[in-house]
């Protein structure tokens, strides 16, 4: 005001927090050996036990509260080589997501007045029973791998949308109770020719969202998908060109979906002369097409909101190997977007 900043105490706090975690891991493993000493079955049994111990408060007092929890985590595995080039392997593991700090920080931000998001200090653990059922075949020029999956959660973790008073829409992480995950997926790794190999990885998946506990009409249940494909070219000596398209379907949440994401990514690597140094150019998302957003649709509001940030963007790396087979593999363009 008038030039000065004034602090409004209203809309102010400060959320101090903290969190230890204790674990302890024990696995057992083994192998049964054919008459031509190739491993024919492989198993392996583990278990985790983790004690967790957070607390948070506001310098307000308006928002304290201490969560102290053990929680066990077993895992198997179940392996069987049919030949020195096919394989299956089965496995079950139950996992935990625990809610971080901004999760579970209560402060409202308001930079859009309109659309306000908060944390959520009475957030559980998210739990999850995932089993998998995977079938692996190589060979000289191609490696295929399949897997079947099921994944359950309990106190799943995801946005929610409240109506406020003022008419606002709140964004705030709720446990919307039980979510169901199960699918396929496969890859597929070629090399048709010298100068050209290429990786074709694909994910297709029922998901299943029900958040009764929240909202009667919050269930959900639909089909998705994500692909992506990584070109490799050898273009001259020591030149090497990248290609890297990706897609992910629209994917459900307990009121709406969210937008399809695309985007294609280019790479190119040139060894300097005889010399251990590489220059890279890289092009993130090429075609600025990466934008985030959801639709969201209830029966007493709906909300349509898109959002595009500067994803598009060009890198110069120089780096240098020391001919160990780590160092080699760090070379290999990994494209990672922020959007």
């Amino acid at each position: 005001m008038n030039n000065d900043y004034i602090t409004n105490n209203i809309a102010s706090n400060t959320f101090n927090f903290s969190e230890q975690v204790q674990a302890f891991y024990v696995q057992y493993h083994n192998t049964s050996e054919s008459k031509n000493n190739q491993p024919t079955w492989g198993y392996a049994a583990g278990l985790r036990a983790e004690q967790v111990n957070n607390n948070g408060e506001t310098i307000t007092q308006s928002t304290r509260f201490t969560n102290n929890y053990l929680k066990l985590f077993p895992t198997t595995h179940l392996s069987y080589n049919i030949n020195q080039k096919e394989s299956l392997k089965g496995s079950y593991g139950k996992r935990i997501n625990r809610p971080g700090l901004g999760q579970l920080n209560p402060f409202v931000d308001i930079t859009d007045i309109l659309s306000p998001h908060s944390g959520n200090p009475n957030l559980k653990p998210e739990i999850i029973d995932a089993f998998e059922l995977a079938y692996n075949k190589g060979a000289d020029h191609f490696n295929f791998t399949t897997s079947l999956f099921f994944r359950h959660s309990i106190n799943s973790i995801r946005p929610f949308y409240i109506q406020q008073p003022n008419g606002a829409i709140l964004n705030m992480p709720m446990n919307i109770g039980n979510t169901d995950n199960y699918g396929i997926e496969t890859m597929l790794i070629v090399k048709p020719k010298n100068f050209y190999d290429f990786n074709v990885s694909a994910t297709l998946f029922q998901q299943k969202i029900n958040a009764t506990n929240l909202l009667q009409e919050a269930v959900q249940n639909s089909m998705n998908w994500s692909g992506k494909i990584i070109n490799n070219f050898t273009i001259g000596q020591g030149s090497k060109l990248q290609i890297i398209g990706n897609y992910i379907s629209p994917r459900i949440t307990p009121q709406g979906e969210t937008f399809a994401l695309y985007n294609v990514d280019l790479g190119f690597q040139q060894k300097l002369g005889k010399s251990n140094f590489r220059m890279n150019f890289i092009i993130v998302d090429a075609f600025n097409t990466l934008k985030s957003g959801y639709n969201t649709q209830t029966s007493n509001f709906a909300i349509y909101r898109s959002q595009k940030s500067d994803t598009r963007a060009f890198m110069v790396t120089l780096a240098y190997s020391f001919k160990s087979v780590i160092k080699e593999k760090m070379l290999e363009n990994k494209f990672t977007t922020e959007y």
